[in-house]
């Protein structure tokens, strides 16, 4: 096995732990009610382990989270940081940083978006407007 697949392995099996991790002490130790309500998307680790990126969306798609929670979360990050390190053990623990996942609301978007386009007969359902040559 190559240094650099080691790595990327490491690195997954970091972002799955500390993913879980963040999850079982935003349910259990983290006091703020601002940071309720959401769920933990994805987690990104930089290539030297020092920040983690946390995406989160809302529980309910009708909710936002671009406000108060993810501030709230950014400032129970030094706790939730200092509780991984307490239970994982961690030689460095990284600096977590909480953003929100738009993916979901995007995705949303753009199929509102085509659907309208295939209503208006601007685009077929397989995605080739009328008189366009397909490649």
């Amino acid at each position: 096995m190559l240094p650099d697949e080691k790595k990327q392995r490491r690195r997954k099996r970091l972002e799955s732990l500390l993913l879980n991790e963040i999850s079982a002490l935003l349910a259990s130790s983290v006091k703020d009610p601002g940071c309720r309500g959401v769920v933990l998307t994805r987690l990104r680790v930089s290539t030297d382990l020092s920040q983690a990126l946390v995406m989160v969306r809302a529980r309910r798609e009708a909710q936002d989270v671009t406000g108060d929670a993810v501030l709230a979360l950014n400032r129970a990050a030094g706790f939730i940081r200092r509780e991984l390190h307490a239970h994982l053990e961690l030689k460095r623990t990284p600096r977590l940083k909480f953003i929100e996942d738009r993916g979901i609301v995007e995705s949303v978007r753009i199929s509102t978006i085509l659907n309208r386009l295939r209503s208006e007969g601007k685009i077929s359902d397989a995605g080739v407007s009328s008189g366009d040559p397909v490649l």
